[in-house]
């Protein structure tokens, strides 16, 4: 069950990285298919650190599970910043490069994914302990 919860956080990448093309009224090519290949592996890290979290604590309820998503925010915030951060002079560039389309497609698709691990996937690890727990699993 975990790794399906771990996985909930892709779509979501992909819906930020498609955003971002919208908004910035870029064309989706070969840098941006790579971008979200890359992508993928980027936002399931995220989803594995805080998962991974949770599994090695005694979680009984919805406030502890909050508790510990905080106590891990500062290493998720780090993480996604600096990964924004070294896209940002690819994303300023005028030229609709590779990399340009490669960089939009990981900032928008890792911003998206951070809100995600971080509002929604504690509220899905809560579902699934607590369905673990009724039927004695």
């Amino acid at each position: 069950k975990k790794p399906l919860v771990i996985i909930t956080a892709v779509p979501y990448a992909i819906i930020g990285a498609v955003f971002l093309f919208w908004l910035t009224d870029s064309n989706i090519d070969r840098g941006a298919y790579a971008g979200m290949l890359l992508l993928v592996g980027l936002s399931v890290s995220n989803a594995i650190v805080l998962v991974n979290y949770f599994s090695k604590s005694v979680v009984n309820k919805a406030e502890e599970i909050i508790e510990l998503t905080g106590r891990r925010l500062r290493a998720l915030t780090s993480t996604t910043i600096t990964t924004f951060a070294a896209l940002i002079p690819f994303i300023m560039s005028h030229a609709e490069t590779f990399w340009k389309h490669l960089s939009l497609s990981i900032a928008g698709g890792i911003v998206v994914s951070y809100l995600f691990v971080i509002m929604f996937l504690p509220f899905i690890y809560q579902l699934v302990i607590k369905r673990r727990d009724e039927s004695g699993f």
